[in-house]
């Protein structure tokens, strides 16, 4: 939507349709027709309005991936009052409201990215709603974009230190995403099991490692079992490595060799790493404690012998 798009020229170029509607019905099919008009204009407005937020005006989004959350933040502004008045105007035209919750979760993790903490979630909380009213009225059409909402409320709550309920809103999430499952086989996985490890992080840090430990075996038990090797999802990694260092705390050093084998590999494939300074200490620990465990699942993994850093000489890659 086009900065100078305001909620005063948004209501003049509506008013303007109406009467131009009106008229021209009156004109062409007759008096009775006029009232059509009046009221059929301004919805076609509306709708293509949202149509050009939601499919032509991206440049929020791309300004976040971009690393630009301040002009990202600006340029919401505008789109989001608009989209505001048109949900409140037009309450039944799902599309408006639908693209009014990305948009504010968009701010939120512009908030984030801007190191306003405290900011952020209010925007998260507020499409999150929207998009549960969207879901108690249409389920098939608007479950899935509830999951993923509170999925990156979720994300937000834990950015801002508030990772108890961070995964009160994961645990909604996740329990979405099974019922999506149940309905279509497979398509979900990828995102259930993200919302897990994402859960079973959340809950490690808060030193609740039972519960953590749960979540995260569910999360690679998807992975492994119940998705293709070769079409693993992006949060396969963590949950191995995870998975690994909660087993390598129990001192189950040789459960733990394999999932942190395989997801170092994986992690370092697909350059995650961030991921692999936090397990390095677990792939030690294991490999001090149970040696020909740790050896084995690495030949399993790479075919070779595990490297120097692991088995007592330089420090690994950080």
């Amino acid at each position: 939507m086009p900065l100078w798009l305001t909620r005063a020229r948004l209501l003049t170029a509506l008013a303007v349709t109406a009467i131009a509607a009106g008229a021209a019905c009156w004109l062409l099919v007759g008096p009775p027709w006029a009232a059509l008009g009046a009221v059929g204009g301004p919805a076609v407005v509306v709708v293509a309005l949202v149509w050009a937020v939601g499919t032509t005006h991206a440049h929020p989004a791309e300004l976040l991936r971009d690393h630009e959350p301040y002009r990202a933040l600006t340029q919401l502004q505008p789109v989001l009052e608009s989209l505001r008045y048109t949900s409140r105007r037009w309450p039944g035209v799902t599309s408006s409201a639908d693209v009014l919750a990305h948009h504010l979760l968009i701010q939120a993790e512009s908030l984030l990215a801007l190191g306003r903490l405290a900011e952020a979630p209010g925007p998260a909380a507020e499409a999150v709603s929207i998009f549960r009213t969207l879901a108690d009225r249409k389920p098939h059409r608007f479950t899935a974009a509830l999951s993923r909402g509170l999925d990156r409320q979720a994300r937000v709550l834990a950015a801002a230190g508030r990772e108890a309920d961070a995964v009160e809103v994961a645990r909604e999430a996740a329990r979405l995403y099974r019922n999506l499952d149940a309905a279509a086989p497979g398509k979900h996985l990828p995102a259930l099991a993200g919302s897990l490890t994402d859960q079973a992080q959340w809950l490690s840090d808060m030193r609740q490692d039972d519960e953590a430990r749960q979540a995260v075996d569910e999360a690679v038990t998807i992975c492994q079992d119940r998705l293709p090797r070769a079409d693993q999802p992006s949060c396969a990694a963590q949950a191995l490595l995870l998975q690994g260092r909660l087993r390598v705390g129990q001192a189950r050093h040789r459960e733990a060799a394999a999932p942190l084998a395989r997801g170092w590999q994986l992690a370092a494939s697909r350059e995650q790493t961030d991921l692999l300074p936090p397990a390095a200490a677990s792939l030690r620990a294991a490999y001090q404690a149970d040696e020909a465990a740790v050896r084995s699942a690495w030949r399993i993994e790479t075919g070779g012998d595990p490297p120097q850093w692991l088995t007592g000489f330089p420090q690994p890659p950080s």
